[in-house]
């Protein structure tokens, strides 16, 4: 498609086949389910036609576990990037559940905690738009 060149791309095209081929594995499954689910004790025929979709997820299974096998030991956690990452607005679930613990009703403790946050984000973007004072200048 031509993703893998955008230079804003951060995930590898590698993980995104195996995401992908986890939900193909997931429909084989699905389609064996469906085939066999009712039928009686004994022998049916109906059991051949899930022969190609159990073959298909097996070697699906086994190529994207042996390319997870090689993949994994070679990734890199950069600390600092993670870091970067972790903006305020990833702790504000938390923020919630420390006032449900201080024994606020978890309604009143979610708005509570949203308005506190976006206080803080209007608060920045507001010091952002202000011109620097004339002590800021002059250093």
């Amino acid at each position: 498609t031509g993703s893998s060149i955008m230079p804003q791309k951060k995930n590898y095209d590698l993980f995104e086949i195996m995401r992908a081929n986890g939900k193909v594995f997931g429909s084989l499954q699905m389609q064996i389910q469906e085939t066999v689910v009712g039928l009686g004790s004994g022998y049916h025929r109906d059991l051949q036609c899930t022969k190609k979709a159990f073959v298909e997820a097996c070697e699906l299974c086994t190529s994207t576990l042996k390319l997870l096998k090689e993949a994994v030991p070679l990734l890199e956690v950069r600390e600092a990037n993670l870091r970067a990452a972790m903006t305020e607005d990833l702790f504000v679930t938390d923020e919630v559940y420390k006032k449900v613990a201080a024994g606020k009703p978890f309604r009143e403790a979610y708005a509570e905690a949203k308005s506190e946050f976006f206080e803080r984000q209007a608060a920045k973007e507001k010091a952002a738009e202000e011109p620097p004072t004339k002590a800021a200048r002059t250093k």
